[in-house]
C-alpha cells in the first residue's frame, strides 16, 4: 500500500546531524537547519564530536573540522576531546571535553576502514566511571568521519584489551555496536533487545541531541520500539525530552534497501490543522534510525498522506 502512495523523502544529511536547533516549526516553509557554529574558511566543514554536557552524558555537539586526509580529521576530533587541548576553542557553550589534558596521542593510522590510535599509557588515569565514557566518545566521534567504520586502541603500542579499573573486556575493533550512555531495563536475559534513540536536551536557549542505548526486555520490530520509548516520558536520565506527542501511533512501517517508511496516524502533528510536526520530532526518529540501523533515508506518512516539509 505505500508503494502506492506518493511520498517525499526526509534525507538525513551529515550537516543535519551536527546541528543545534534553536527554534519549532511554525510555518509551512522548508524545514531549515540553523548551525550554531559557522566559519568564513571554504575549507572548513561541520562535523559531530560526542563531548560531556552539563548532565555528564555524551551528547553531539557541532565543531568545525578542516578538509584534509582522514588522519588528519581524527587528530583534529581527538584534539577536542583532550581537556585543554589544541580544539579547545571549538568546544561549543555549554560541552566539555573527557580526556585528561596530559594524554598524548602517539600515532595514528588508517587502513581498510579502521583507525588505529596510539595513545600515551594514561589515557585512563580517570574515575572508573569516565573509563567507558572515554571508549563511548571516542568510538562516536571518530566514526562520524566518513569512511571510518571502526577503531582500534592502544597504549605506548600495547593493544588495550580491557578497561584497566572497571576490568570490562574490549573487542578488538570497536565500533557503534558499542553503544553509548547505556541505560539498563532488564527483567531477564531473553529477547533483549538493543536500541540507540536519541533524545532532546537543552542549554540555555539551544537544543542539542543526546543518544541513549537502551537495553530491554523487548522482541519487537526496532523501529517500534524507538516510536514508544520517545512516546514515553519516563526516560529515568536527568534532562531529557522528547516533544513526540504520546497519543501518536505507528500504524506500520516497511524497510527497502537503504530507505524506512514509516506511516503514522494524524497525532504525529503537533498541528493538525496546518499539518505540522515538531523538526526535534523528525530529528530524534531519523537519528535514532540512523544510529540503530544504519539508513539515513526516512519517508513519512501522516494520516494516509505524505509528509509535506515544504
Amino acid at each position: 500500500m505505500l508503494k502506492n502512495i506518493l511520498r517525499k523523502k526526509f534525507l538525513i544529511s551529515l550537516t543535519a546531524i551536527f546541528i543545534l536547533l534553536v527554534i519549532y516549526i511554525t510555518s509551512n516553509e522548508p524545514v531549515k537547519f540553523k548551525q550554531e557554529l559557522s566559519y568564513a574558511d571554504n575549507n572548513v566543514s561541520v562535523s559531530s564530536v560526542y563531548l560531556l554536557d552539563s548532565y555528564e552524558l555524551l551528547s553531539l555537539a557541532p565543531v568545525g573540522l578542516l578538509e584534509d586526509k582522514i588522519e588528519n580529521k581524527a587528530k583534529e576530533i581527538v584534539d577536542i576531546l583532550i581537556q585543554d587541548g589544541p580544539g579547545e576553542n571549538k568546544i561549543p557553550s555549554g560541552f566539555k571535553s573527557i580526556i585528561n589534558q596530559d594524554v598524548v596521542l602517539n600515532d595514528i593510522k588508517f587502513n581498510n576502514g579502521i583507525l588505529s590510535l596510539n595513545f600515551s599509557k594514561n589515557l585512563f588515569d580517570t574515575k572508573e566511571e569516565y573509563e567507558i565514557k572515554i571508549i563511548e566518545s571516542l568510538i562516536y566521534s571518530l566514526t562520524s568521519i566518513d569512511g571510518v567504520k571502526g577503531i582500534e586502541i592502544s597504549l605506548d603500542g600495547k593493544k588495550l584489551e580491557e578497561l584497566p579499573k572497571s576490568k570490562l573486556k574490549l573487542p578488538k575493533t570497536l565500533d557503534k555496536s558499542f553503544g553509548i550512555n547505556k541505560k539498563y531495563n532488564l527483567s531477564s536475559l531473553d529477547n533483549v533487545n538493543k536500541v540507540t534513540i536519541y533524545y532532546v536536551n537543552k542549554y540555555n536557549d539551544n537544543y542539542y541531541y543526546v543518544p541513549v542505548t537502551r537495553y530491554l526486555n523487548n522482541s519487537e520490530e526496532k523501529v517500534s520500539i524507538i516510536v514508544e520509548e520517545l512516546k514515553d516520558n519516563n526516560y529515568n536520565l536527568t534532562g531529557l525530552m522528547s516533544f513526540m506527542n504520546s497519543n501518536a501511533n505507528l500504524i506500520d512501517m516497511s524497510i527497502e534497501k537503504n530507505e524506512i517508511t514509516l506511516n503514522f496516524d494524524k497525532n504525529l502533528y503537533n498541528d493538525q490543522n496546518n499539518k505540522e510536526v515538531f523538526k526535534e520530532v523528525i530529528n530524534t526518529i531519523n537519528l535514532s534510525i540512523e544510529a540503530t540501523y544504519g539508513i539515513s533515508s526516512v519517508s513519512y506518512i501522516v494520516d494516509a498522506e505524505p509528509l509535506n516539509f515544504n
